[in-house]
């Protein structure tokens, strides 16, 4: 008799595009989710977010675009009941939950992510953008540094702040294997 193994589950597909949940999409929310490329990512962050953006209607109206369009549905407050994983948020973590994704802006925050177990590292910001006020984006060299360091650690870099899809051809060159926005969703 052959011994019994689980189904192997597909791989998951790459994820290359991001949208981060943000008050200043306002009413807009549910059209950037649309206009997200398959298979990407909607990371819901309450304390970025109205009120009116994280509805129980407004929810299930994500859930659904999600499931549609094949997007991660994650959360930044809780454990994923309901959801595909979590955002490290600031880099904090409640409870024992393994991070799907972490925010890193230097070594010390990469180093973070490697000991939480993290899958994706969103590293920013890369250019000066409006979630960002008054910082310098980092840069070329400082995101490549972060990206390579992230891929020897196991983890796939996502580029943040200030991205568009051209934007995004430049820092493929540099590693980014995907890149994450607010109102460029919108755009498209």
């Amino acid at each position: 008799m052959l011994p019994r193994h689980p189904p192997k589950s597909p791989p998951k597909p790459m994820v290359r595009h991001w949208l981060m949940g943000d008050a200043r999409l306002g009413d807009a929310l549910l059209a950037a989710a649309r206009n997200l490329p398959p298979n990407g990512a909607i990371i819901l962050r309450p304390h970025a977010m109205t009120a009116a953006q994280l509805t129980p209607a407004n929810l299930r109206q994500l859930r659904a675009i999600a499931r549609a369009r094949r997007h991660m549905l994650l959360h930044s407050a809780r454990t994923p009941v309901g959801f595909d994983g979590v955002h490290a948020s600031g880099g904090r973590l409640r409870g024992r939950v393994k991070p799907l994704c972490f925010p890193v802006h230097n070594p010390r925050d990469l180093a973070a992510a490697r000991r939480a177990g993290a899958r994706y590292v969103l590293i920013s910001p890369i250019y000066a953008s409006a979630s960002h006020v008054g910082a310098a984006g980092m840069g070329m060299g400082r995101f490549k540094q972060l990206a390579q360091a992230a891929k020897k650690a196991g983890m796939t870099a996502i580029a943040l702040g200030g991205m568009d899809a051209v934007r995004f051809a430049t820092m493929r060159r540099h590693g980014a294997a995907g890149w994450a926005a607010i109102g460029a969703w919108l755009l498209s």
